[in-house]
């Protein structure tokens, strides 16, 4: 079972976090810090008024795992700051243990959406350069928004040239996973 701040609540309150960043994180390639803080806060409070859950050290030291986990990527600009704040907050409200697990899982996902995308770019190589306008376009927005926030975590997508991963969305898939193994499977 989710051993979160407040199971049922917790869980909505971090759904709701990650779907926003999520979203915001695919469509702006940015994690609002307003989402994060009022997200921290709730994650703080719910610890604080209900008695069940990981309670107020749990929530601390969950926010203090994720941020610990993921802030060497941040220094070697492997990712955005929004990436390291995004799993600490998860981290307060599921607790140290599962936001280990949750960084995890989210690497392991990160690591297929970028298999993906390396294939994607190898077959789209062999195909004639005006094949698929709509993906051109695209990956000029994209490379605009890189070009406009670096930090994004990074795959050669060219001989010389970037793609970024949208870390919010993949940290989202990756707490699902979690969080769904853990209501199957609950005594891991």
């Amino acid at each position: 079972m989710f051993e979160s701040t407040q199971s049922g609540i917790g869980l909505a309150a971090m759904a709701c976090t990650l779907a926003f960043a999520a979203w915001g994180d695919w469509k702006r390639w940015r994690i609002s810090n307003a989402l994060l803080a009022s997200s921290a806060l709730a994650a703080l409070g719910l610890a604080t008024l209900i008695s069940t859950g990981i309670g107020v050290s749990g929530c601390l030291l969950g926010g203090l795992t994720g941020i610990a986990l993921f802030l060497p990527h941040y220094l070697m600009r492997g990712m955005a700051a929004g990436d390291v704040k995004l799993l600490g907050v998860i981290g307060m409200y599921a607790g140290p243990r599962m936001t280990v697990e949750i960084a995890l899982v989210s690497a392991l996902v990160g690591g297929l959406w970028a298999c993906v995308v390396i294939a994607r770019r190898k077959t789209s190589a062999l195909a004639p350069a005006d094949a698929d306008r709509g993906s051109v376009q695209q990956d000029r927005h994209r490379q605009a928004a890189l070009q406009h926030y670096a930090g994004e975590p990074l795959i050669a997508k060219e001989p010389g040239r970037l793609q970024a991963i949208p870390y919010g969305v993949v940290m989202a898939i990756g707490t699902a996973i979690v969080v769904a193994a853990a209501e199957v499977w609950p005594a891991r």
